[in-house]
């Protein structure tokens, strides 16, 4: 690991610790993850006694930004149609 990497991390470290938000502390995670790393998307889950909880999804080639909001709240919300084969593996039948 580089020295510019290593500032990186410390300064990713005090941001993190500086957020109050549980939201804005996941998502900023997220996006610093996929910043560091350079990855096009990135997910978190959280652990709620025995589940995982879909928290966050984050992917710049699917223009894709959601904030533990599922399935059917992604479709509502924009009004259009949305198909799923399987719930870890969903994609939106429309551009919204």
């Amino acid at each position: 690991m580089s020295y510019q990497q290593l500032e990186a991390l410390n300064a990713i470290g005090i941001a993190l610790s500086a957020e109050h938000n549980l939201d804005h502390l996941l998502k900023m995670i997220v996006t610093e993850a996929r910043r560091f790393t350079s990855a096009d998307g990135g997910t978190l889950y959280l652990v709620e006694g025995d589940l995982l909880r879909f928290a966050i999804v984050q992917n710049d080639s699917l223009q894709l930004d959601l904030d533990g909001e599922g399935l059917a709240a992604f479709a509502g919300r924009r009004y259009r149609c949305t198909s799923s084969k399987s719930a870890g593996n969903w994609r939106r039948c429309a551009t919204a």
